[in-house]
């Protein structure tokens, strides 16, 4: 008999243990066929009428005859008799094989555009669910691929596209450095913030985002990191001087002092006024700002309004923000993260406020005496097998049980808030360990 009742307890306490870990295993497939889905959209709106939608942008045609002339190994603009070189080459030396294999077209500058889009989507559904948790980030995914603001300015066959995609490689590297201390991802976020410079000058924010990081987390690493950020882009830019002599002082002085000359007082009113116009361009960006405010973990919350801070300082002071906002294009991936977390604590809030007080929600005198019910019928070991460690755990259930009581009062919704934003933070279990 005591065999018996034993071999009932193990297997008992097996079906508890196994419960957890299939449910797991649905959640986790779940995750991985929504993120499926949301990239299919991505590779769907970014491949449909690629050459007809938007309508040509004149940035288009410039980028397509630097790329055309360098594939005549000529660096020229147009009918200009003098070289150019006034931009960094990785963009347009790719844009220049793609043109070598499949022609000179709109369709083939947006088609590079298109796939770095893609990835970047990619990239910012596995990033932000390590940061910010998987619902915020699926919702980020489906804000990046479908919202307008985003799909249209992630079309166009800008370099910028290039520049998004290795900045938000960039950011994860610099989180995986904060989070383990290793050398080895200040190094990978040091390399990728120099291709970032040669994908786009705006790029040298990213060097200096991840300085920052350095010296924060251990100031010997400063140097480590300025000498491969700055080293990377130095290469690429001496085979330029190089190349044109001539001619690639003159026009790099000239693309700075475009971008960071003048009074400086008159500097910071610019700035401010492009500020102004770039929240109040769309209801989306004002989300993703909020929404940035209330990730959580504080620590993630502060990464990233810091990186929308340092990569914002300087994409702003570049050129005015207009309807077309091509340079503003590496902050995108964050805003749809912002928009993401506030989207997900939107319908997590309604959610709860659907249970607790929509018309299937059951009195709390009610649930309490189902509960009791339920634990009087449940079946209970015979009085010698009960020990002291029992009490613990109907200790636990009792609480249990009253956390799951609808919440009435306005201190009771405060503690449902702020379980809710505690719930959005990544899970310490199997999941995090996956996504290492």
């Amino acid at each position: 008999m005591a065999t018996h009742l034993v071999g009932a307890a193990a297997g008992s306490e097996a079906a508890e243990h196994a419960l957890p870990v299939r449910r797991w295993n649905a959640r986790r497939v779940g995750l991985a066929l929504a993120g499926v889905a949301v990239l299919a959209l991505a590779v769907g709106v970014h491949a449909f009428r690629l050459a007809q939608t938007p309508g040509w942008d004149p940035q288009e045609g410039y980028n397509l005859d630097l790329a055309w002339n360098l594939l005549h190994w000529r660096l020229r603009l147009f009918g200009l008799s003098q070289a150019f070189a006034a931009h960094p080459p990785l963009f347009y030396l790719q844009l220049a094989l793609l043109i070598h294999l499949f022609g000179y077209s709109i369709a083939t500058i947006r088609a590079l555009a298109g796939v770095y889009a893609v990835l970047t989507c990619g990239v910012v559904l596995a990033f932000g669910r390590r940061v910010v948790g998987a619902g915020p980030a699926l919702w980020a995914g489906l804000v990046f691929a479908g919202v307008p603001l985003f799909l249209e300015n992630t079309r166009w066959g800008y370099s910028y596209a290039q520049l998004m995609l290795v900045g938000l490689l960039c950011l994860w590297a610099t989180w995986r450095y904060l989070e383990t201390r290793a050398r080895r991802w200040l190094l990978v976020a040091a390399l990728l913030a120099g291709l970032a410079v040669l994908s786009d000058y705006e790029g040298l924010a990213l060097v200096l985002f991840v300085a920052l990081v350095a010296w924060r987390v251990r100031w010997r690493d400063l140097g480590l990191t300025l000498s491969v950020g700055l080293g990377l882009p130095l290469i690429g830019l001496l085979v330029c001087f190089a190349v044109a002599p001539a001619v690639f002082v003159a026009d790099f002085a000239a693309t700075f002092g475009r971008a960071a000359g003048g009074n400086f007082a008159l500097q910071v009113v610019e700035w401010l006024v492009n500020y102004y116009g770039f929240v109040t361009l769309s209801p989306w960006v004002v989300l993703g700002l909020v929404g940035l405010a209330l990730a959580r973990p504080a620590r993630a919350r502060v990464f990233l309004l810091v990186a929308l801070a340092v990569l914002g300082a300087v994409v702003l002071k570049v050129r005015e923000v207009g309807l077309s906002l091509h340079t503003v294009v590496p902050l995108l991936p964050l805003l749809a993260l912002g928009a993401g977390v506030a989207l997900d604590a939107a319908v997590r809030l309604l959610y709860a406020g659907v249970r607790a007080y929509g018309p299937g929600a059951a009195s709390p005198q009610r649930q309490h005496a189902g509960q009791r019910a339920d634990s009087d019928s449940r079946p209970r070991p015979p009085v010698a097998q009960r020990t002291d460690s029992d009490a613990p755990r109907r200790q636990n259930e009792s609480q249990r049980a009253y956390i799951r009581t609808p919440l009435r009062t306005v201190k009771s919704v405060r503690v449902s808030i702020g379980k809710l934003m505690r719930a959005r933070e990544p899970v310490a279990g199997p999941e995090a360990s996956d996504m290492r």
